[in-house]
């Protein structure tokens, strides 16, 4: 064993202090957020326009006719979910590689998330398998746009209207992604996003509900603001149990300038996954593989570990991050596998999912990395690579 190779067996990083992640945050943000404090108008129900800016104008950039701006794409998927009428007895596919949110707003309306398999090369759901998934009770699919890879919309499509079942695309990793031209979120009944601190445009928290439907977006917008009809003459009017999910002036003020960064950002992640691309090509590694009529936006670069070395994926990490720079595992088991859905889903087993969750890494791809960084990672995973892959 050349243990002398890797810095986790010395103890010395090849940087001088550990990588420390970054939002691409610039001065036009910090003048909107401050314009914003000193109007003294911090929520859109005492005067502010921001957050209906905001809806207008990312609803316009991904082709939809109304936006609904959320707290966080958590509240974004739970609005839609509750705003389709779906409730006890319902069931909802959704893919068993994603984040949890994406199942657990189903758990929320005390319906049941089933979870589909994913395909072998784009990570996202399983058109073939999400149809034997569908039961009388099934009511609605969640595809993800998984790593900013949109899902085969054309096939889930219709095997939705050949079953007559609602879609709520989870396009939470995937802002300016597109699938045969048309930007993801608007497929779908509905589409939601995050604006958290990692996705390709932020607001440091924040979510979107898209739709095309004007009966859907009053129903959205009812259930967003306590239930409260919009434009009413006197306060406290209720129609239905609705939620607190009001996204603030100060994130739709950050929302607003860093959408008109998003196409900048994200041509530079598709420039550093190109750089990845270029460097571990000749690794044992599994790169991504990108579907034909595909506009991939890199929310990260998943790496595929060889199967003979899936079982010390743990230390593979342990000893890039030894190097100094940053890599993360998205996701590390099945979703199905959490103990929340494990009781509501015992002895569900996709043969896809299990394999490609054992084996993954995945490489951050964010504007702000340098040349340098993205150098540094890829020697870090290539040394790496070296030392476990003979």
């Amino acid at each position: 064993m050349k243990k002398n190779k890797l810095a986790i067996f010395r103890g010395e990083p090849i940087r001088k202090e550990p990588f420390v992640w970054k939002s691409s945050i610039g001065e036009e943000e910090k003048k909107a957020v401050i314009e914003v404090l000193e109007s003294g108008r911090l929520s859109v129900f005492r005067g502010g326009n921001k957050v209906r800016k905001f809806e207008r104008k990312f609803s316009d950039y991904c082709n939809s006719n109304y936006g609904i701006a959320t707290t966080s794409g958590t509240t974004a998927l739970h609005t839609a979910v509750s705003s389709l009428g779906i409730g006890p007895e319902d069931e909802v596919i959704v893919p068993s590689l994603t984040f949890v949110s994406t199942a657990s707003i189903i758990l929320q309306q005390g319906a049941r998330p089933v979870f589909a398999d994913i395909d072998k090369e784009s990570y996202c759901m399983s058109a073939e398998d999400l149809e034997s998934k569908i039961t009388k009770k099934t009511k609605a699919i969640i595809p993800v746009h998984i790593f900013g890879h949109p899902a085969e919309m054309n096939k889930i499509l219709s095997i939705a209207r050949k079953h007559s079942l609602y879609i709520i695309e989870d396009a939470a990793q995937a802002h300016g992604a597109e699938y045969k031209g048309k930007k993801v979120g608007s497929f779908g009944d509905c589409g939601c996003f995050s604006f958290f601190q990692t996705k390709n445009m932020t607001c440091g928290e924040g979510g979107m509900v898209l739709s095309n439907d004007l009966g859907l977006y009053q129903e959205l917008r009812l259930r967003r603001e306590h239930g409260s009809p919009e434009n009413q003459k006197t306060w406290y009017v209720y129609d239905i149990l609705g939620f607190n999910y009001n996204m603030t002036e100060l994130q739709a003020a950050i929302g607003i300038v860093q959408l008109e960064k998003l196409d900048y950002f994200n041509k530079r992640r598709r420039e550093n996954a190109k750089f990845y691309f270029k460097k571990l090509k000749k690794t044992s590694l599994v790169l991504p593989q990108i579907k034909k009529d595909i506009y991939h936006v890199f929310h990260n670069f998943p790496v595929l570990l060889p199967k003979e070395i899936s079982e010390v994926r743990d230390n593979f990490i342990l000893a890039v991050k030894a190097e100094g720079v940053p890599i993360d595992v998205c996701y590390p088991s099945p979703l199905y596998k959490s103990k929340i859905f494990n009781e509501l889903n015992g002895g569900v087993f996709c043969p896809n999912t299990e394999d490609i969750s054992s084996r993954i890494i995945t490489l951050f791809t964010d504007p702000c990395l340098t040349k340098k960084d993205l150098k540094d990672i890829s020697d870090a995973v290539m040394k790496v690579s070296e030392y476990y892959i003979r």
